[in-house]
Formats: structure tokens, C-alpha cells, sequence
């Protein structure tokens, strides 16, 4: 991880290091002042995670209400099709019948 992204990550979940203050080494800021302050902190690996973990349920809660979305309009374009073959089979049936009775 770049010291950049480091420090950004360090600052958004006000932690130190990645699992702790020493792996990878906390970045010196405002926010880890020293290695004691950086030892009291702990590291961002469980804050990350719990972070990532909530942005991805979204994610995937979404995409599978838009398979659920999709498998209903798999469904009614479906039924609309076996409707309209239906009604075209009668339609020849009555064009038959009105021939035959001439």
C-alpha cells in the first residue's frame, strides 16, 4: 500500500497500521502521533473489513434483486407469448369454420 493511501485509510478509521502498529509500520500523522498512540489504536484490518463487508451486501442484495427483476420478466413475456399462440390457434379455427359453412 502506498504511504498515501495509507495515511487516508489510517485517517478515515482512525487506526494504525493494517493489522497492527508495526505491519505494516503506521504511518506518522495526526492521527498515530508516535508508536505508543499507534499501539493503543490497534490496527484497521477489522474496521476495513466490517467496512467492505457492508459496502459489498449492498452490492450483491442489488444484483440479485435485479435477477429477481428480471426472472419476473422472463415470466410475463413468457405467458404473453403462450396467450397470443393461443389466440392465433383459435383465429384459424374460426377462419375454418366460416369456410366450411359456405
Amino acid at each position: 500500500m502506498r504511504v498515501c493511501d495509507q495515511m487516508l485509510t489510517e485517517k478515515q478509521f482512525d487506526c494504525c497500521g493494517y493489522v497492527n502498529s508495526t505491519t505494516p509500520p503506521f504511518v506518522q500523522d495526526a492521527t498515530c502521533l508516535n508508536t505508543l498512540v499507534a499501539a493503543q489504536k490497534g490496527g484497521c484490518i477489522s474496521k476495513f473489513s466490517s467496512f467492505a463487508n457492508r459496502y459489498l451486501d449492498l452490492i450483491f442484495t442489488a444484483a440479485f434483486g435485479i435477477v429477481g427483476v428480471d426472472f419476473m420478466l422472463v415470466l410475463c413475456v413468457a405467458m404473453v407469448l403462450k396467450y397470443r399462440q393461443e389466440q392465433e390457434r383459435y383465429r384459424h379455427i374460426d377462419e375454418k369454420n366460416e369456410l366450411g359453412g359456405l
